[in-house]
């Protein structure tokens, strides 16, 4: 349509120009600027609001179509701040982007072995098979768009759900999850 319509501004542009020249031929130079102007002038409109439009579509399209995480292979490295029987590093893959009632975007990551974890005091340890994570810095891009790089590790807060996640729900209820740790995830 956008091609149509160039075509057909063309066509009048260059028109009015060869059919009024011969009639008005003592004004040619009043003329040619005139023209000149109307012709830059109204291109740039048309192209200029064709790109807004196009750009104002696509940005609602990346709203309604974002991309998918699930599937992608993680590793998550935990750090060591007195916590002792956890791996330094974990691998799994992400099942679900889940949006807490806090308002973060969490990642399920369904771990390749099962861990044991210990609890924040140090008497109970369980076993974890999935781990929600989350963004730790404030400012930061959300962790789905983060975690698209292969070449950086993001900051992220880690949390054991108390119940399984269901890719299927899509909110995440903090109070179905502890806290466990700090760390680095890195798409592999």
């Amino acid at each position: 349509m956008l091609w149509k319509l160039l075509g057909i501004y063309f066509v009048i542009l260059l028109a009015i120009p060869y059919t009024v020249a011969p009639l008005l031929t003592g004004v040619d130079s009043v003329l040619a600027s005139v023209v000149l102007v109307y012709a830059f002038t109204g291109l740039v409109l048309m192209v200029g609001s064709r790109l807004w439009v196009e750009r104002r579509y696509r940005r609602l399209w990346k709203q309604d179509h974002p991309i998918s995480t699930s599937g992608l292979r993680v590793e998550i490295t935990i750090e060591k701040n007195g916590k002792t029987g956890t791996p330094a590093s974990l691998t799994g893959v992400v099942t679900a982007k889940l949006k807490g009632i806090d308002g973060k975007t969490y990642l399920a990551v369904r771990l390749d072995n099962p861990v044991r974890l210990d609890s924040q005091n140090g008497q109970e340890k369980t076993t974890a098979s999935e781990l929600a994570v989350t963004i730790r810095v404030w400012g930061l891009a959300p962790i789905d768009e983060l975690i698209q790089s292969k070449r950086l590790a993001s900051p992220v807060q880690i949390l054991k759900p108390l119940i399984r996640l269901n890719p299927d729900n899509s909110v995440l209820d903090l109070s179905n999850a502890v806290y466990f740790s700090s760390g680095m995830i890195k798409r592999l």
